[in-house]
């Protein structure tokens, strides 16, 4: 699913400049509008709950300062900009934790989509690392161990491109091995596998029965395929979209 934006910005040029090079170089965002002045942009706000607003500070009936103030409560993204660096020494940023980057005006549009960019993959990381342990809570891993960080690897790269489960010898576990610089990919697939016999013994039968009810002694290849397949089902409209 692409990102919401919502630009807030009063002079009509450079918000319809900044939303034509958006839109031509950025794939993970979807811009829902563009607002002159801040009581219209509560009210796209409101109307189609946007995750990231590019605000400016200087707008009229009511200014950047008071929307932040409004959106510091609510789970969004802020980029800001102005053309007055007083405006932006005024306020106390830290104050304001959903803002990511700032921006003085006149800036060039490729370094706030680089930054947006960024921003987007930095969140979704977060957010697939916390929707692949909700599922491994269930079950009594040794999280220290090796195996489990090999495991953690495949199922993010499953995540985010599910072809790699079709072949795993010559593709999942060949990428993780070259992301964590050894030239053994087969070490990759033991060492999970390890991990796996381990946290058998510690885990109730019954849990590892209800995903595995056909066996409660899975491999490697089965735990990574059937988690993939769970979290993908469950999470699908978070998959990442290059």
């Amino acid at each position: 699913m692409k990102n919401k934006v919502l630009i807030v910005e009063d002079n009509t040029i450079f918000a319809v400049n900044l939303f034509n090079y958006l839109k031509s170089n950025n794939n993970l965002i979807d811009i829902i509008g563009i607002a002159s002045d801040g009581k219209e942009a509560l009210g796209i706000f409101e109307e189609k709950k946007p995750d990231i607003v590019i605000l400016d500070l200087k707008i009229p009936i009511i200014n950047g300062v008071e929307l932040l103030k409004i959106f510091n409560s609510k789970n969004i993204t802020v980029i800001l900009m102005s053309g007055e660096i007083k405006m932006i020494n005024d306020i106390n940023i830290f104050d304001f934790q959903i803002v990511k980057q700032v921006y003085i005006k006149p800036f060039e549009f490729d370094r706030l989509n680089e930054d947006l960019i960024s921003i987007i993959e930095d969140d979704y990381s977060q957010e697939m690392k916390g929707n692949i342990e909700n599922e491994l809570k269930y079950f009594n891993f040794n999280k220290n161990s090796k195996g489990y960080r090999y495991l953690i690897q495949c199922l993010e790269n499953c995540y985010t491109e599910p072809k790699l489960l079709y072949n795993m010898e010559k593709d999942l576990f060949f990428k993780v091995s070259q992301e964590n610089h050894l030239q053994n990919s087969n070490i990759i697939k033991w060492s999970i596998q390890k991990s796996i016999v381990s946290m058998e013994r510690y885990t109730d039968t019954n849990t590892i029965l209800k995903y595995f009810p056909y066996s409660k002694n899975p491999t490697s290849k089965m735990f990574i395929s059937t988690l993939s397949e769970i979290i993908i089902k469950k999470y699908k409209k978070y998959i990442y979209l290059k």
